[in-house]
């Protein structure tokens, strides 16, 4: 019979100290002295270029892995999702942006409450909502910070006409219950640009549209003291534009294959790991325990790190089917292969938690918290 949750949750604090080898496949596992680095790493180069760091979450999910970006010097971070952040707030994060857009009363409602125990900054793209805004910070009793979205050439969500952005701008700037904050976009449709001096252009182009409106702003009398863009895939270049006040990058402390090889992130090391057990094998091929159940290849598929010549070929439900080339030797019913992610935010999700090794040894083990927190 099944063992209950807290008796399984005990052998799992029983390996605190163990070698990481007695961690049972599959599983995620973090390397906290690359992690440290990652981080320190991350929140130093903001610094440098004069500009601060607000990390998002989606990647880790993870209150613990947060505070360690806040002790690094991040001033707060971003999340993805109303849920997370209410998460996030319960573990005392105080500084949150919601990157996300908020369309019904219950979420602004939820949002109205949490403003009595932190700073969590709404995002909006269309003045249809404010109604909604004011109407629950007027029935909680708060105020309600906002930035305001740009279309900054991703064609996703935001604002795209510099008349519409100062006409919302104006509409919050009279609201009293509402607070105009700034400006944010992302500029994900440039991260795989190459090479570097073009990528560096497209980034400068992209948030240029988001100083074109801060400008716009200012000279119509309304202050605009936040500059949000940036993720892991452009932090390096978005970070030295003068005019940007933050950046979101997130994925980066982790980092993973997409960001390694499409978006050509130097710089920082990969961290985090799925570890599998081969399960079968035959020639030119090895099949382990980690299924689309444990793994993800949406978005980027995952590289074997441990061994030369094998290749994701597929994952079903419960299966990791790999191709392993002429040549190359069979690793053992057993072995493990580790593996860097595609895309963190599309595998984490998928685990209660994070292993956390240093020197070869289990140190900490890490709940990854916000995972099924979606609304």
């Amino acid at each position: 019979c099944a063992l209950p949750i807290l008796g399984i949750q005990r052998m799992k604090s029983e390996l605190i100290g163990a070698p990481q080898e007695a961690i049972d496949t599959p599983h995620l596992l973090l390397d906290l002295d690359i992690l440290d680095q990652n981080i320190q790493a991350m929140s130093a180069y903001c610094s440098q270029n004069g500009c601060q760091w607000r990390p998002h979450s989606k990647a880790h999910k993870c209150p613990q892995i947060a505070h360690l970006q806040l002790a690094a010097g991040a001033i707060g971070i971003t999340c993805a999702k109303l849920g997370e952040a209410e998460l996030m707030v319960q573990h005392g994060i105080n500084h949150i942006l919601l990157a996300n857009q908020l369309s019904t009363p219950t979420k602004w409602a939820r949002l109205a409450v949490l403003q009595k125990q932190a700073e969590v900054i709404a995002s909006i793209d269309d003045e249809t909502v404010i109604p909604l805004a004011e109407e629950a910070a007027l029935a909680h009793a708060t105020r309600i910070p906002i930035v305001i979205e740009v279309d900054v050439g991703m064609g996703r969500v935001g604002v795209v006409e510099l008349k519409d952005i100062l006409k919302l701008a104006r509409r919050i700037q009279h609201s009293d219950r509402l607070e105009l904050c700034g400006l944010m976009g992302y500029e994900g449709h440039v991260l795989a640009v190459e090479p570097a001096k073009e990528k560096e252009a497209a980034c400068k182009e992209a948030v240029g549209r988001l100083l074109q409106a801060r400008d716009l702003l200012l000279e119509n009398g309304i202050a605009c003291p936040i500059i949000s863009a940036g993720g892991t895939g452009s932090y390096r270049y978005t970070a030295a534009i003068p005019g940007v006040t933050e950046v979101q990058a997130g994925g980066g402390i982790f980092m993973d294959a997409k960001y390694r090889d499409e978006f050509h992130v130097e710089g920082l090391d990969i961290a985090l790991r799925l570890v599998a057990s081969v399960t079968s094998r035959r020639p030119g091929q090895i099949v382990t325990d980690s299924g689309f159940k444990s793994l993800s290849a949406h978005h980027g598929l995952p590289r074997v790190l441990t061994h030369s010549g094998i290749d994701l070929a597929y994952l079903s439900a419960e299966h990791g089917v790999f191709r392993v080339a002429d040549g190359i030797p069979l690793p053992a019913l057993g072995s493990r292969v580790e593996l860097a992610l595609g895309y963190t935010d599309s595998t984490t999700f998928l685990h209660d938690v994070f292993w956390g090794v240093r020197g070869g040894v289990v140190e900490s083990i890490l709940p990854i918290l916000g995972r099924g927190r979606l609304t």
